[in-house]
């Protein structure tokens, strides 16, 4: 990842675009409680505030606690890494959560349908 800003619209783009399949899939099936999609919009809305909070992780140790200052640049980069590889992968499983929540509220015969037309 290239900076945090990035990352940050990156997830805003995603539960954006997760959230226009939502209100598209309200649109077009029918059998869809309102109840159900304001409850996956309420967690999609959570998803994106919650991840974008965690963004702003912090080193925790400064340069004077190595040797060198391209130990401190090395140990940095590998916390960056790892903090945001599990950033990702939490946030991947989260939105696949929410897609199968919302595949598996639509009705069996509209989905179906939709398959056929696809």
């Amino acid at each position: 990842m290239a900076n945090k800003r990035q990352f940050k619209k990156r997830v805003q783009y995603l539960c954006g675009s997760i959230a226009d399949e939502l209100q598209f899939t309200q649109f077009i099936v029918k059998g869809l409680s309102d109840d159900v999609v304001t409850e996956i919009m309420y967690n999609i809305a959570v998803l994106q505030a919650e991840t974008v909070m965690h963004v702003s992780v912090s080193f925790d140790k400064v340069p004077r606690d190595f040797d060198n200052r391209s130990e401190y640049n090395k140990a940095r980069r590998l916390y960056y890494r790892a903090a945001f590889a599990h950033l990702r992968e939490e946030l991947y499983e989260k939105a696949n959560a929410i897609l199968k929540k919302i595949n598996s509220e639509v009705p069996a015969d509209q989905r179906k349908l939709l398959a056929s037309l696809a």
